[in-house]
């Protein structure tokens, strides 16, 4: 409100709109408070997102090294079995 129209209104006026700007404030304040709980919320989930792709990047090095593990161990169980069981001569 311009001051020149503020200067012309009643004291009973400008309690009445000292009144109407502090509940604004009031409401203000509280969406404002719920807007940070909001954000801190989300900031949570976005961490804990994070910490879940890197467990699962590091579950995954674990797996695909167990893979491997057990495609060496397979391969050198091969070679064992075909060396103690050698294929019989074929008799031409």
């Amino acid at each position: 409100m311009a001051k020149s129209r503020l200067s012309k209104c009643s004291r009973l006026e400008l309690l009445s709109l000292l009144e109407a700007q502090m509940k604004e404030n009031e409401a203000l304040k509280q969406k404002v408070s719920q807007l940070e709980q909001e954000l801190a919320d989300k900031k949570l989930v976005f961490e804990q997102t994070g910490s879940l792709a890197e467990a699962a990047l590091k579950l995954s090095g674990i797996f695909e090294a167990a893979d491997r593990a057990v495609q060496i161990y397979e391969s050198g169980v091969k070679k064992e079995w075909i060396h103690e069981n050698p294929a019989p001569e074929q008799e031409a």
